[in-house]
């Protein structure tokens, strides 16, 4: 919980548990969001009700237990929204944890503890989910790296579900390195063969729903350029027209009847306490009808096959999200306003399965406060994550010095020592 002390970093509970003393991690530390299963512990998910009716798990969730045995230590249990239902990372029960790069904005969720203690020094890298931007969204506005990497990928046993179709676990880190070291433990070895990529292209539809006109300019100059020093061609491609909307109508539908079906009995017999708008979501959910659910699954596939038949094997380039983060006291309007924007980018990757990794870039004059940096994605073919994290480590191009005194100054930041 906050404290006058220091700010809260989304550690809801410290823990000790040693990996491996050798290891591709070790001498790493990491957190994990507290919809992971840690043996002994009772998983939150976010919600204290959901605590106190939830039993603690009897073995630990297998993306940690892989992160162990390479030799990184766990040292937290970190705050999701509620159940992951959320992309702000407000939390009523226990808080809101600090942006470091923006401390008067949300962190986004739901993996805002893992991205809050992860920015701020507390660890090295953070685990999450990501189902429909929870870790591409946080990342972005804390100014890190982070990456959804190819549905079912990454052993989600241990997990606590908010939609099968589109879960996966997800991890970020201050540096490319890191994240791609991290990436070698926790992808599994079917990955697609390497592929050179050519060409690129920016995806014009989520770059329009960038509100601030200098900012997206900026952004979509800075991606071209680091696209020219690596020798790709580029272009701009426009999705068919309600293309963006007809994806969210359909994540919805499937990830909303999911949802129902998982923990709608769970609230029925235990009425808990949500925070603004959790409740109302959910309650939204269970009016989803099977027949919805399946006439979905239907569009779903359709949608799948268009967007690969448009965009074939060639990187995709487009913003994490659609502008810097809210003020924390923003009114709900606000908040919602800016979700539902930021579902229309986050989407695309969700839907298909796609792996899309995000990186910082500095936004001289145009961030809220001096050297806050802004995400943009790159999204490749099912399979290509080690690829695109290769990608990832030269296009950001950071010396290790660069990246230790980045930590040094957020930690300062951030109260800690």
């Amino acid at each position: 919980m906050e404290s006058k002390n220091k700010p809260y970093l989304g550690i809801v509970e410290e823990l000790h548990l040693k990996g491996n003393s050798i290891g591709p991690l070790a001498g790493t530390t990491f957190v994990a969001k507290d919809l992971f299963d840690v043996a002994g512990f009772v998983t939150g998910a976010g919600n204290p009700d959901w605590k106190r009716t939830h039993e603690p798990a009897a073995r630990t969730a297998a993306a940690i237990q892989q992160l162990l045995n390479a030799g990184s230590d766990l040292v937290g249990k970190a705050l999701t929204d509620e159940l992951a239902l959320s992309l702000d990372g407000i939390n009523t029960h226990y808080g809101t944890p600090l942006n470091p790069q923006l401390p008067d904005c949300i962190p986004g969720g739901s993996s805002s503890g893992s991205i809050s203690a992860t920015a701020a020094g507390y660890a090295d890298f953070g685990l999450g989910t990501d189902t429909l931007g929870s870790i591409r969204v946080p990342s972005s506005y804390c100014g890190l790296f982070g990456i959804r990497p190819t549905m079912g990928s990454v052993d989600l046993t241990g997990a606590i579900p908010l939609g099968p179709s589109f879960d996966t676990v997800g991890w970020c880190a201050r540096s490319a390195k890191l994240l791609a070291r991290v990436g070698d433990v926790l992808l599994q070895e079917l990955q697609a063969p390497l592929t050179p990529w050519t060409d690129a292209v920016l995806l014009s539809d989520c770059f329009a729903l960038m509100p601030n006109d200098n900012l997206r300019d900026y952004v979509q100059a800075s991606a071209i350029e680091l696209l020219r020093q690596q020798n790709f061609r580029h272009a701009k491609l426009a999705l068919p027209t309600d293309f963006l909307t007809r994806c969210t109508n359909v994540f919805n539908a499937i990830r909303g009847y999911e949802a129902a079906q998982l923990h709608g009995k769970w609230m029925d017999d235990v009425n808990p306490a949500f925070g603004p708008g959790i409740r109302e979501r959910f309650e939204q959910s269970k009016l989803i009808t099977q027949t919805q659910f399946e006439t979905a699954r239907v569009e779903l596939q359709e949608l799948r096959t268009q967007f690969q038949e448009l965009t074939g094997g060639r990187l995709l380039v487009l913003p994490t999200v659609c502008d810097w983060p809210p003020l924390r006291d923003s009114s709900q309007e606000r908040l919602q306003m800016n979700r539902l924007t930021n579902v229309k980018i986050s989407v695309l990757a969700s839907l298909t399965g796609r792996p899309q990794v995000t990186m910082p870039v500095a936004a001289p004059g145009l961030s809220p406060v001096a050297d806050a940096r802004f995400g943009v994605s790159f999204m490749a073919q099912k399979g290509q994550d080690k690829q695109l994290l290769s990608l990832l480590k030269v296009l950001s191009a950071q010396p290790d010095c660069k990246e230790e005194q980045d930590t040094a100054v957020l930690c300062e930041q951030a109260g800690e020592s």
